[in-house]
């Protein structure tokens, strides 16, 4: 009877280590800049992958939506530059046609798994920001309902909505810096410049 118990203490445990934890994966994208001036501009996106120790990644088909954004050719963001980051057999990327999502990802499984036991780069995109009312915020964030959408682990395909944690990123609008305001911080650098020279001088 203990040698039983034995048994299937041990199945147990390795059912347990085979199951991913409420988000023992993490994916999160980046914005190189939090806010971007009234007049607009350029923010480049990055997004990445984390998981624990032993963790290899095999798969991904991730879509990005800009809440409460359609993309189109008349739209104040425009994405450009999409680029795949893995080291292994780089993903395509696509632009569904509904023009909604930006997405990345590939037809087939990676030949060789990628580690994820650290932070690791998946892909970029730049958001082009034509000029924009003060205040107003744009959220990134992934959309996990997408059709087409999954992670596949260690050859296993993850629930995303128990076994990954996501987390987007926003931009908002400030205004422009004065031409005072600019002016005002040359003289300031140059004056400090001078300081400095004239300090190492005595």
């Amino acid at each position: 009877m203990h040698r039983c118990f034995t048994v299937l203490g041990l199945l147990a445990a390795l059912s347990a280590s085979t199951e991913h934890a409420l988000g023992a994966v993490s994916v999160s994208l980046t914005p190189s800049i939090a806010a971007i001036s009234s007049s607009g501009g350029t923010v480049t996106f990055t997004g990445s992958i984390d998981g624990d120790p032993g963790d290899a990644l095999v798969g991904y088909d991730l879509f990005i939506d800009i809440v409460g954004l359609d993309l189109d050719d008349a739209g104040p963001i425009s994405i450009t530059n999409q680029v795949p980051l893995t080291a292994f057999d780089l993903p395509s990327t696509t632009l569904p046609a509904d023009g909604r999502d930006i997405g990345f990802g590939g037809a087939n499984l990676f030949s060789v798994p990628i580690p994820i036991d650290a932070p690791t780069d998946l892909f970029s995109f730049d958001a082009v920001f034509s000029a924009l009312p003060i205040g107003q915020t744009f959220d990134f964030e992934f959309d996990t309902q997408a059709i087409g959408s999954g992670i596949t682990v260690n050859g296993s395909d993850l629930d995303l909505s128990t076994d990954v944690a996501f987390s987007g990123g926003s931009v908002t609008v400030i205004p422009e810096p004065s031409p005072a305001l600019a002016l005002g911080l040359v003289i300031f650098h140059v004056a400090l410049r001078v300081r400095r020279r004239c300090v190492s001088k005595r």
